[in-house]
């Protein structure tokens, strides 16, 4: 195994551990897959040197540059830009060898496991009042909010809070899914993941899930149909609706109070919707698009162009929507959308920068699946704003690189024929 894997292994294994390493200014601690992340991209850069993934990557960068540096000293973006570039710079080293895949894949699952268990560790020292064990995870992970959900502290494992845990489960789902095959379709792990998402009490990670499921099904209806007439696929459906009825039924006032939350939650989404409220964490998300036509309203064509500045939209933030109060995200300069954040920083010229950007990264991932990943990607865009984290960059990088093999997978794999006609069957995705 060489250091390159062993970097790769390391990076993903430590990728669910964002609340863990040495804090830096604000709330972003210096965590261990930044190290390694970091040193994967350095080795892979002296050992391949420069490639078209630097220059996309650079590009994006220097476009976020341009809409502030004519307008503000460096010293107000210097340190977010370089942040940014450093997390997105494992996707300027993608992984083209099936073996370095593997490592990845392994070090994923590792990080995996022990997130789902922390998880089932924390809501468990809470059931059973083992309060040294919850004091004990509170100095393992001493950075970060967690919130109450059904009487409980909402867990949050490795990570800053709970909402960022949920995004992480969300993306190891699809990532499973997408590398599932004839030997290992990852079933009780992605049950985990969705017990996992139920009990965090994140409504935007339960939206994302379903509508990645949802798009999925649509896209892939006639098969789906297909396989559910199966007699393995009946007896399992038959006995996963089993199982969730005794389960439900055997913590029947538990179900009904975390149904009662997240009806309650939802109501809330619906009318901060219907009434364009901006507090709470279901305004913030669902109506941070508002911020765009107000901005652009005040600074004209200059303002939809180059927006704000890039890392200098905090002001105008908090000087504009001060009145909503300090449930609101923007009253205290913050925004939880990152496409909003970066139109609204960067403009028509950083937006298109990183959706480019974006492209190009998914660029050897193949179309066959271009729409229900797309609609996922642009759904995790819409509920989490940290643009300079690690967090998202690093499960891009792992998302990419999973569909990538997926395709090379499908191009090497022999078509089964039809036992009637003889001619070879479009493959499953």
């Amino acid at each position: 195994m060489t250091l390159s894997h062993s970097l790769l292994y390391l990076t993903a294994a430590a990728l669910p551990f964002p609340a863990m390493g040495i804090l830096l200014t604000g709330n972003f601690p210096l965590s261990p897959a930044i190290f390694f992340g970091t040193a994967y991209s350095l080795l892979g850069l002296v050992t391949r040197g420069m490639g078209r993934s630097h220059l996309a990557a650079g590009g994006m960068l220097l476009a976020f540059v341009v809409t502030a540096m004519p307008r503000f000293d460096y010293t107000s973006y210097a340190l977010s830009i370089c942040a940014l570039g450093v997390a997105i710079a494992p996707l300027t080293v993608p992984v083209f060898e099936p073996l370095a895949w593997q490592r990845l894949l392994s070090g994923f699952l590792l990080g995996l496991y022990l997130t789902l268990s922390i998880i089932c560790v924390e809501l468990g020292a809470q059931v059973l009042g083992i309060e040294m064990i919850s004091e004990a995870l509170k100095l393992i992970f001493p950075y970060g909010g967690q919130g109450v959900f059904i009487n409980l502290l909402r867990p949050k494992a490795g990570f800053l809070e709970p909402s960022h845990l949920a995004i992480y489960l969300c993306f190891a789902f699809v990532v499973l899914d997408i590398c599932k095959d004839s030997k290992n379709s990852f079933v009780w792990q992605k049950t985990m993941i969705f017990v996992a998402l139920l009990a965090i009490g994140s409504l935007s990670g339960i939206a994302i899930i379903f509508i990645y499921l949802i798009v999925k099904s649509l896209q892939d209806l006639p098969l789906a149909v297909r396989n559910l007439l199966r007699r393995r696929a009946m007896f399992y459906a038959l006995l996963s609706l089993t199982l969730a009825v005794s389960i439900i039924a055997y913590f029947y006032d538990t179900v009904v109070q975390a149904i009662e939350l997240y009806s309650t939650r939802l109501d809330k989404t619906l009318i901060a919707l219907g009434e364009g409220d901006l507090e709470g964490s279901e305004g913030s998300r669902i109506n941070a698009l508002k911020a765009l036509p107000k901005y652009w309203s005040e600074f004209g064509i200059s303002g939809f162009l180059f927006g704000t500045g890039y890392a200098n939209y905090e002001d105008w933030l908090i000087k504009t929507y001060e009145y909503v109060g300090p449930w609101s995200t923007f009253a205290r300069g913050q925004i939880d959308n990152m496409l909003v954040a970066v139109f609204l920083s960067t403009g028509l010229v950083g937006m298109s920068a990183y959706l480019l950007f974006t492209l190009w990264v998914f660029r050897s991932a193949g179309i066959k699946r271009a729409t229900v990943i797309g609609v996922f990607v642009v759904t995790v865009n819409f509920a989490f704003g940290y643009l300079v984290l690690y967090l998202y960059w690093y499960l891009l990088f792992v998302l990419t690189t999973a569909l990538r093999f997926h395709r090379y997978r499908l191009e090497i794999t022999p078509k089964r024929p039809c036992a009637r006609t003889g001619r070879p069957l479009p493959q499953r995705l």
